[in-house]
């Protein structure tokens, strides 16, 4: 009897233990994502993800985890080639925890729809754009944003009036609108013939400046 009784004691610790233990795990996997963490989200196209472009450890994504604080995570989502709709696959991904004030989410989309635009409608593509961004404001909505306009390739001359519209429309749109979102100007940072490789993609130079912008922000 005295027996039966030890193990059920023990038996009793055990589960109190595990209790614990299961609780603790869950308030660290929170902290991790909040308040001990500060995470960086990489959404978009080639200008946050230009690994194709440049050598290895020199892209964009290499850079910054050269670059930032210990304390920083980063999420590259970001793909080559990406359009707007293609964002929608790299926002499923983004996980709900990280739902906070500590997460900064960086957009990059919007110039591989205007090169690939038939008409060259351009408020059309950009209502697209506007419910992307409802769509990560929605599911993030805790999180800064910051958007990244489009910037001027310097061999794509016969876009520029359709780039410059779109440009203006994001600052119509978004400059004033939100304490949470931000607009990155990429037009005004890349413009030299060193910033670019392959003719409209960052090159390293431009992956830095990209990188330190980011860091500062």
């Amino acid at each position: 009897m005295k027996n039966l009784y030890i193990m059920s004691f023990l038996s009793f610790i055990t589960f109190l233990l595990y209790i614990t233990n299961i609780k603790y795990k869950k308030r660290n996997k929170r902290e991790y994502f909040t308040s001990q963490n500060k995470t960086i989200i990489l959404l978009g196209d080639s200008v946050l993800n230009n690994n194709s472009y440049v050598e290895k450890g020199k892209t964009v994504n290499d850079l910054l985890e050269q670059k930032i604080d210990k304390n920083k995570t980063i999420v590259p989502l970001a793909r080559n080639n990406s359009t707007i709709n293609k964002v929608y696959h790299q926002l499923e991904r983004v996980n709900r925890d990280l739902n906070d004030e500590s997460t900064t989410v960086f957009l990059s989309v919007g110039g591989n729809d205007i090169l690939k635009m038939r008409e060259k409608n351009i408020d059309d593509t950009f209502d697209k754009y506007n419910t992307l961004v409802d769509a990560i404001t929605t599911k993030l909505p805790n999180a800064k944003l910051v958007l990244f306009n489009v910037y001027y390739p310097p061999n794509k001359s016969n876009y520029h009036s359709e780039i410059k519209k779109w440009n203006t429309n994001l600052d119509l749109e978004y400059k004033r609108n939100n304490k949470n979102i931000h607009i990155l100007n990429l037009a005004k940072l890349l413009k030299d013939p060193s910033d670019f490789v392959d003719d409209i993609e960052p090159s390293i130079t431009g992956g830095e400046k990209i990188v330190n912008k980011i860091i500062n922000l």
